[in-house]
């Protein structure tokens, strides 16, 4: 589990998880119930490492409209978390959470605007209570073009703001789990991100669409992992960083039964206090689908993902080099096997295609070529 430049030859790691879900809407209050509980075994002799820990998490999230006229409708809710860490090395942690949230859009008649507020309030029993805010204002204006004034629709024209602040809490693993290459760190805070962003759609011919967006994020006390030159390390807060970039994006309908969509992206992510760039943070990144569906029942997807230069130490002392990883995806969803009680979806993966040897970017060696089957039954 180690870098190259660590190796870990007697690491030995070993997990299962079960998980279950609920989903149901009565009177128009929608209801998502969850239930995970996983178990890791981490064993490394050499470090004196015989260990295991076992993650219980369980979740419900209620939701409604209400009209509220002139004033738009108003969606809101509410959201339970609890979350247990039992582990041969520590007693048992408990920690929960609750949060009321409520959203709200409002159109005007004599302008193409849409403004979006919303409010999100947080209680957790570990952490910082929090109020969170959300704004966003849309203009997409009247339609244009003699076709779509007599049919009523509108242009796929749009533009929009946004503001957002959110939270991210650590983590059991990240603050209770010990490994060949991790120290446990009990002293994380949750992560807080102010979040702005303009961004542009648009429809220039029929079956060829483009976007692009510009983003500015800071986050305070960002979570990230701290290689030490032991080759050991932990997760820990960073003072004040800051993601600042673009994307844009093409999706094109080349024919009926072939697609492509492509995004680029451009990141610049900087630690504020020392300067330095952020480790996992490429930056630049193209992401490219091309999607053939002979018949209804069979796609076939090729992936193409471009990585540029990326630091895998927070001190940036160490980088692995740009690299381009291709995939290959087939699904198969037979007509004839779908019926009352669900459908059955049959697929096969090709990862790494090529077989190319490479690194993440937090250092790891990334998997050889890998070959994945299997079967979804959605009911």
């Amino acid at each position: 589990s180690g870098r190259p430049e660590y190796p870990t030859p007697y690491s030995r790691k070993e997990s299962e998880m079960v998980s279950y879900a609920l989903i149901a809407k009565v009177k128009g209050i929608d209801s998502e119930t969850f239930y995970n509980e996983a178990e890791t075994k981490n064993r490394d002799l050499s470090r004196n490492i015989d260990n295991s820990i076992t993650v219980k998490k369980f979740g419900d999230d209620i939701s409604t409209s209400i009209g509220a006229g002139k004033w738009g409708t108003v969606n809101c809710g509410a959201a339970f978390r609890w979350g247990q860490a039992e582990s041969s090395r520590f007693a048992s942690k408990n920690e929960h959470s609750a949060s009321l949230f409520a959203t709200d859009a409002i159109s005007f008649e004599t302008l193409p605007v849409t403004f979006s507020f919303g409010l999100r309030g947080s209680v957790y029993s570990e952490f910082d209570n929090t109020v969170n805010p959300e704004i966003k204002i849309s203009y997409q204006p009247a339609p244009q073009s003699k076709t779509t004034r007599q049919t009523g629709k509108k242009d796929k024209l749009s533009l929009s703001f946004t503001y957002s602040r959110t939270n991210n809490i650590p983590s059991f693993y990240q603050r209770y789990d010990k490994t060949s290459t991790k120290e446990p760190n009990t002293g994380l805070d949750m992560e807080t991100a102010d979040n702005f962003s303009i961004s542009f759609f648009t429809e220039v011919l029929p079956g060829l669409s483009c976007g692009a967006s510009l983003f500015y994020n800071r986050i305070t006390d960002r979570i990230a992992y701290v290689l030490g030159d032991d080759g050991i390390g932990r997760y820990e807060n960073f003072g004040e960083v800051t993601y600042k970039g673009g994307d844009i994006l093409l999706n094109w309908k080349i024919m009926d039964d072939l697609s492509m969509k492509t995004t680029y992206t451009y990141l610049k992510a900087i630690d504020e206090d020392t300067g330095l760039w952020m480790a996992c943070k490429p930056r630049h990144r193209v992401y490219a689908d091309l999607s053939y569906m002979p018949v209804k029942e069979l796609s076939i997807i090729a992936n193409l993902k471009y990585e540029s230069k990326q630091y895998t130490r927070s001190d940036n002392k160490d980088s692995v080099p740009e690299r381009t990883i291709g995939n290959l995806r087939v699904e198969y969803e037979p007509t004839w096997m779908s019926g009352r009680f669900g459908r059955l979806e049959i697929f096969g993966e090709i990862k790494n295609v090529t077989d190319k040897t490479y690194r993440y970017g937090d250092g790891w060696l990334a998997p050889p070529r890998t070959w994945i089957s299997g079967l979804n039954y959605i009911f």
